[in-house]
């Protein structure tokens, strides 16, 4: 804006009169006042500066937009503006001579590496509210040095974890759980016919097989190939003079293989758990 006070070194010239200095010294005071007054405190009261917080600063405005940062002397720092994409920018140099830009698009510019905050143990970290009425909590290391977040806090999105480290979601966690309900006991593999001994089965789902058998011994065969062969024992006879029934009982995994050995065939039956059944190889 313009000034309604002159401030010119070139006046008085030397050719005034001596009488006007007591002029020349008013204005120089009421330019001096009108400039001061821009960005500090320093208000007239009548023809006065009288006011106790005459002085102090109103605001800090930067005319001059430096192209690059400014030479300093030893033990200097200095707070200017430079222009960044059009718009001037607050920065600062330390002593060091590192500058720092302190403003960028509107808003405060602060590196990660620049931040310092110390907050008391067992103390969040905190947010303004939405109605701007209050705080959020947000983290803090509780008494046990642990991070800890309040009750009620969720994700930004329902986005599953891509890792083994990161924290996951409830609706994730739900999505794992899965229930599978026993299907009905039978006799019969999956295309009707009926389970019998030597006969290898590969098991369409988790389920418990049971197979029995009379007077000899007999066991069942499991494995992860075509050609089962761990043992699991059901039972063996010692004499040929009783009718001795023995069973061999088994928790079968999905596409595990099974076969049940036995001379003296009573009868097999499958259990599954989920949907399938046993399919004869």
């Amino acid at each position: 804006m313009a000034w309604t006070n002159a401030l010119d070194s070139a006046t008085p010239a030397g050719s005034d009169a001596p009488s006007t200095i007591d002029d020349q010294i008013r204005l120089v005071k009421a330019a001096l006042q009108e400039r001061l007054n821009a960005d500090h405190y320093w208000p007239l009261t009548g023809t006065a500066v009288s006011s106790t917080d005459a002085g102090k600063h109103r605001k800090v405005t930067a005319q001059a937009v430096l192209s690059s940062k400014p030479t300093l002397l030893t033990g200097e720092a200095a707070l200017y503006t430079k222009t960044v994409s059009g718009v001037s920018e607050w920065f600062w140099e330390d002593s060091a001579g590192t500058e720092h830009q302190l403003t960028t698009a509107g808003a405060i510019n602060v590196s990660v590496a620049e931040i310092l905050g110390l907050l008391t143990n067992d103390t969040y970290f905190t947010a303004i509210d939405a109605a701007g009425t209050g705080t959020v909590d947000l983290i803090k290391a509780n008494s046990s040095d642990v991070a800890t977040i309040p009750d009620g806090s969720q994700l930004a999105t329902s986005a599953a974890p891509t890792t083994d480290a990161m924290i996951s979601n409830k609706k994730y966690v739900d999505d794992q759980v899965t229930t599978k309900d026993f299907g009905t006991l039978t006799s019969l593999n999956s295309v009707g016919g009926a389970l019998t001994k030597d006969v290898v089965y590969l098991a369409e789902c988790d389920g418990f097989v049971y197979a029995a058998g009379q007077n000899y011994s007999g066991y069942l065969e499991v494995g992860a190939s075509s050609n089962p062969v761990t043992k699991i024992y059901g039972g063996t006879i010692t004499s040929d003079d009783h009718p001795i029934i023995f069973g061999s009982s088994y928790a079968i995994t999905s596409g595990e293989y099974i076969r049940f050995r036995a001379t003296s065939f009573l009868s097999m039956v499958f259990k599954p758990v989920g949907t399938g059944g046993l399919v004869a190889q």
